[in-house]
């Protein structure tokens, strides 16, 4: 699954792309425990408000996901979460990191119209 060129910001990949299609598969069972989603950083899983970020997160990992980050080779699960914690902070620093980003690039652009 690919959502190249949807936003994150706007959870369009969540709304009308793949990212949805496999978040709905994950809240019906259909994604086994165990299995693995690979994504380019956590800033592309979700640029959301970091509350709504983290969540879709935890309902991942929750549902026995493991999430790997490609840019930076990071894993986030329950296992590795319940032995390093600070990894769970140090993703939701990067998701509001993300969101501030978004949000401040998306405030130019109306300015500009």
């Amino acid at each position: 699954m690919r959502d190249e060129g949807l936003s994150a910001y706007h959870q369009k990949h969540v709304k009308t792309g793949a990212l949805g299609l496999f978040l709905r598969a994950v809240e019906d069972g259909k994604v086994p425990p165990g299995s693995v989603l690979i994504v380019e950083g956590l800033d592309r899983l979700s640029r959301a408000e970091p509350i709504l970020a983290q969540g879709q997160l935890s309902a991942i990992i929750g549902a026995g996901i493991r999430v790997v980050t490609a840019a930076d080779d990071r894993q986030y699960s329950r296992e590795i979460l319940k032995k390093d914690p600070v990894g769970l902070v140090y993703s939701l620093l990067t998701m509001i990191r993300a969101h501030e980003e978004s949000d401040t690039k998306s405030k130019r652009v109306r300015r500009r119209l």
